[in-house]
């Protein structure tokens, strides 16, 4: 066992990081960010990034031990904090979903149902006729079926860059394929979700069925951008802005943001806050600051929860791993020109 595994497991047995979050981080805001929820066979049969996914168990785990040292609050309660209409309680936790997967409701509501949490949702999502073609994509690099400059070379760019960038830049990938008409992407990646669609149990990702189940649950819902593509490194960040905002109000979402691949810059957060969007989420790994209860800044850090992160060898939930995992972060990360 690696010396840092040790330290931790010494620490938590000796309740010292428990002690350290309960003085220090009274007057934190800690926000976790989850995406998929699949038990592991459902995991495997389709292809999910296992990154991005973690199982019911795991989740119910989590819950499990967030709920022994955190006070969980819901996102109209951070958006009271901010406008200073109520605090927010001592050590709060605010748990939230990316993109909208169809997953979250079927496997993580049942865990979920009585406590507060949000789902951020793509707007476009809805508008797929089949599977969501980011995640064919995705899933199409991700198990070599094709190489990333095989799939370059087959979506044309409308600028003179025609030789494949850095294969690690899979944004850039997503923003060719983003760029394409959607007939041209739809036939493009038409083969690879021919293969994918029969592992999935139908629609991948929400609609407005989901939504209305959600609702009546009371779980939150926010925005993810319209296309889900990187808003800074988009031409115009306003219009995609724009499309999700809309979205937001037909379905009754509140007025928050969560940043699609955690990328931004000065320009996204300004044009998002004249928008209206009350407070932005963003994935910087970081706590956030409210002092008696007043959250500080509208532009607010998460902290991802990937499943090898947060368990043991054996796969097992590790409360050792996951205290380390929420307690050991820095506090206020954002430079002024984002607040």
């Amino acid at each position: 066992m690696k010396l840092r595994a040790i330290a931790k497991k010494i620490a938590y047995r000796a309740n010292a990081l428990n002690a350290y979050h309960s003085l220090l981080h009274r007057n934190c805001l800690t926000v976790l960010m989850f995406h998929r929820v699949l038990p592991d066979s459902e995991m495997m049969r389709m292809g999910a990034d296992p990154a991005y996914t973690i199982t019911p168990a795991l989740l119910a785990g989590v819950l499990e031990f967030v709920n022994r040292h955190y006070s969980l609050v819901s996102a109209n309660e951070v958006l009271a904090s901010l406008r200073r209409e109520s605090p927010l309680p001592p050590r709060p936790l605010l748990v939230t979903f990316d993109d909208g997967w169809r997953d979250n409701v079927e496997w993580g509501l049942p865990v979920l149902r009585g406590h507060p949490w949000t789902m951020f949702v793509a707007a476009e999502v809805d508008a797929e006729p089949g599977l969501w073609w980011q995640e064919v994509l995705l899933w199409t690099v991700r198990t070599g079926r094709a190489t990333y400059e095989d799939l370059w070379e087959r979506a044309p760019s409308r600028n003179s860059q025609t030789a494949a960038t850095d294969p690690t830049d899979i944004l850039a990938l997503l923003l060719r394929f983003g760029n394409l008409p959607p007939d041209d992407r739809r036939a493009t990646l038409a083969p690879y979700e021919a293969e994918l669609r029969p592992r999935c149990n139908g629609r991948q990702m929400v609609g407005k069925e989901e939504l209305i189940a959600l609702r009546k649950e009371r779980v939150d819902l926010g925005a993810h951008g319209a296309s889900h593509l990187p808003l800074s490194r988009l031409p115009d960040p306003a219009d995609d802005l724009e499309r999700s905002w809309d979205w937001r109000q037909t379905v009754g979402g509140l007025p928050i943001l969560s940043l699609p691949h955690g990328r931004y810059d000065a320009n996204v957060i300004r044009t998002a806050r004249n928008l209206g969007y009350a407070a932005i989420f963003t994935s910087d790994p970081a706590l956030n600051a409210c002092p008696d209860g007043w959250l500080k800044n509208a532009v607010i850090g998460r902290i991802s929860m990937p499943a090898a992160s947060v368990c043991g060898e054996s796969g097992v939930l590790s409360a050792e791993r996951l205290s380390a995992h929420l307690y050991l972060r820095p506090r206020e990360h954002h430079k002024s020109e984002f607040l």
